[in-house]
């Protein structure tokens, strides 16, 4: 329904959207940190349409 995804900085971790719904955001917060082994660090909204802040 929307588009989110995670950057890795090597140390850092940016999550660029949120989704919907706060679960759909820890399960993409909980992948990210998997894949990279970092936290996430930052959230980046581009824009505030609720299928991208709603994860927030």
């Amino acid at each position: 329904m929307s588009n989110a995804g995670f950057i890795d900085l090597g140390d850092n971790v940016i999550v660029f959207d949120t989704f919907n719904t706060q679960q759909a955001s820890e399960d993409l917060k909980m992948i990210a940190e998997k894949a990279t082994n970092n936290q996430v660090t930052w959230v980046v909204n581009s824009h505030w349409h609720g299928d991208h802040i709603r994860g927030n």
